[in-house]
């Protein structure tokens, strides 16, 4: 019994070890696999960073050039406007940067920051397509862009008005509202459709989500601060 006993036992071990060579071949074998698969990834991975490095690069260099005055922005009419055609008295502007502000946010959820421009007659918006700067949004200079991504307008004379509107990622209206109240508190309400008139109640409940919306996250520069890679990058 001991002599059968220790023959299996040697046979099991023997086993064992056969299964661990087997596995051990196995693992021998995959490996040039998985180090290729391997290499292949890092492979894609650094020719991802290098494509965003590069597309980053060529945004960074219009905006700037956009700024300098020294490129065009391509409206949906297929029309390039110079910064200077943005403004009232450019010539005035470039020597001090006093009245031109941009600021970089990111508008159509892509991950990169659109180019905002603010002068003494407009508010704009640009974005690069294709390798060319294109104006995605354009209106007067009291609008501005809120931290939800949407436009509000806003002028004071003898009322104040003022304009709500929300875009698409191309830059097409999809909704707006404009509402005023002047100092005798004739509140006004309009949904695209004629003007309403409300109680004074009525028109701030109805107001109120659009006006608390905060603008904090938009951070306005003047126009002689370049536009720096870090700053691109981050936003």
């Amino acid at each position: 019994k001991g002599v059968m006993y220790d023959m299996k036992k040697k046979y099991t071990v023997l086993i064992l070890i056969s299964f661990a060579m087997g596995v051990i071949f196995s693992l021998m074998l995959m490996l040039p696999l998985a180090e290729k698969k391997l290499q292949k990834s890092i492979s894609d991975d650094r020719n991802n960073t290098i494509t965003e490095m590069n597309e980053l690069s060529d945004i960074l260099r219009l905006y700037n050039l956009f700024l300098k005055n020294e490129v065009g922005s391509n409206n949906k009419k297929g029309e390039s406007y110079f910064l200077k055609d943005y403004c009232n008295n450019f010539n005035k502007l470039d020597k001090t940067g006093n009245g031109v502000r941009y600021a970089l946010f990111d508008m159509t959820n892509d991950g990169i920051p659109e180019l905002h421009v603010l002068t003494d007659i407009s508010y704009s918006v640009h974005t690069v397509e294709g390798k060319k700067l294109i104006t995605w949004y354009e209106g007067d200079r009291y609008r501005r862009p809120l931290n939800n991504k949407a436009i509000l307008g806003k002028t004071e004379s003898s009322e104040t008005y003022y304009e709500y509107i929300v875009l698409d990622n191309k830059g097409e209206e999809v909704f707006s509202c404009a509402f005023a109240k002047n100092q005798r508190n004739i509140c006004l309400f309009s949904n695209g459709e004629d003007y309403i008139k409300l109680s004074k109640r009525k028109w701030e409940k109805l107001t109120s989500p659009f006006l608390s919306i905060g603008s904090d996250k938009i951070n306005w520069k003047n126009i002689n601060d370049k536009v720096e890679w870090t700053e691109l990058k981050g936003k």
